[in-house]
């Protein structure tokens, strides 16, 4: 049964999320309808099921697992982890530079 999206977004904002197969949804991989229904990749919806994030009758389904009428799925989306970029001293082969653009060689 397809959730309201704004029920949804309350439940993705919180990070735990509870999806149940409908009729539309049977025979679909597990990995194709999280990747629909939480607006995720295919990859990073199988780092989920692979990451034990995602339960189904209280085991971890495999990635291909097609879904049944009526499945339940429990999935825990985790807080994305912190991301710093960090500057390198590398050379550069400047090609043209004015106060608009810069031309560099690779």
């Amino acid at each position: 049964m397809y959730k309201s999206p704004e029920i949804f977004e309350d439940e993705r904002e919180s990070g735990e999320l509870e999806l149940v197969a409908d009729e539309a949804s049977v025979g679909v991989r597990i990995d194709n309808f999280l990747a629909e229904r939480c607006e995720l990749t295919r990859s990073a919806a199988v780092k989920l099921i692979e990451g034990g994030n995602v339960h189904l009758r209280g085991a971890v389904p495999a990635k291909n697992y097609k879904l049944r009428l009526g499945d339940a799925l429990s999935v825990v989306i985790p807080e994305p982890e912190a991301c710093e970029a960090k500057p390198e001293c590398i050379p550069l082969d400047v090609v043209y530079e004015d106060s608009d653009i810069i031309v560099v060689n690779k």
